[in-house]
């Protein structure tokens, strides 16, 4: 972390931690939940039930690194506690997505509908960001 922060790195920072958050969660709801739970099976259950755990606790997570941003905007020092949070959400969320590629994905691959598949392709490339590289087909 650099002596003193950048507000405008700061800024930018904290609008990409929050939009590419949030995408994600939205994706998760407005795609993938409604197209498992027309075939919901126990696994599927179990999946849902502790992704949206882990999205609630990364959401936390994520706007303690907001605030630490904040204040590190207005106050022109970066801490070692700004470098912590940001170390500790980014290996959540990168533990977070490794599950849903191990867990999530393969239950997309079975349980989709080639129109189904359409519905999620659709929605990916109206919202290309962060879904880049992320599908059922991947």
């Amino acid at each position: 972390m650099p002596k003193a922060a950048d507000h405008n790195h700061a800024q930018r920072l904290i609008e990409i931690f929050s939009a590419a958050w949030v995408g994600h969660v939205r994706f998760q709801e407005e795609v993938i939940y409604p197209l498992l739970e027309r075939r919901p099976n126990e696994e599927q259950c179990r999946c849902a039930v502790l992704f949206d755990r882990q999205h609630s606790e990364i959401q936390f997570a994520n706007d303690e690194v907001v605030e630490m941003l904040r204040m590190t905007r207005s106050s022109k020092a970066a801490s070692d506690a700004l470098a912590y949070l940001l170390r500790h959400v980014a290996e959540r969320r990168r533990d977070h997505v490794e599950a849903e590629h191990v867990l999530l994905l393969p239950a997309l691959r079975q349980a989709l509908a080639p129109i189904e598949r359409k519905t999620y392709l659709e929605w990916a490339a109206a919202n290309p960001l962060p879904f880049a590289g992320i599908g059922p087909d991947r």
